[in-house]
């Protein structure tokens, strides 16, 4: 069992950490192939972690895990920045532009300081 800590590492995340991360990758195993595999990690530079499709899944788990960021501070922006790289780069069309799943062990209190850039009123 995880010990408890008010910011986890790698040796002692909590639940919420372990259920993000298993969610994350469970995702990456069934969608559209250009993102098959690999998951963004959130962080305040967040950066694509490639897993091996042959690797046991506790151990993509365990991979991951140890990418994640023991910090507090996700620059929510920049990981959209980091998924329109994507798809720019694989060149997809549209209709090939999977949905987007958020998956985190934390609150969203904002994905921009200029909070007027993001309202959709």
């Amino acid at each position: 069992m995880p010990k408890p800590s008010a910011r986890p590492h790698a040796a002692a995340r909590q639940l919420p950490d372990i259920v993000a991360i298993v969610l994350g990758i469970l995702v990456s195993e069934v969608c559209h192939p250009a993102f098959r595999d690999k998951v963004l990690t959130f962080s305040s530079d967040p950066v694509w972690h490639h897993l091996d499709h042959r690797t046991a899944f506790v151990d993509k788990v365990r991979s991951a895990e140890s990418r994640a960021s023991a910090y507090w501070g996700t620059d929510f922006a920049k990981a959209m920045r980091k998924i329109a790289e994507m798809v720019c780069s694989e060149r997809l069309d549209q209709h090939y532009i999977p949905d987007l799943l958020v998956v985190s062990d934390m609150q969203f209190d904002q994905a921009h300081k200029d909070h007027s850039a993001w309202d959709t009123r």
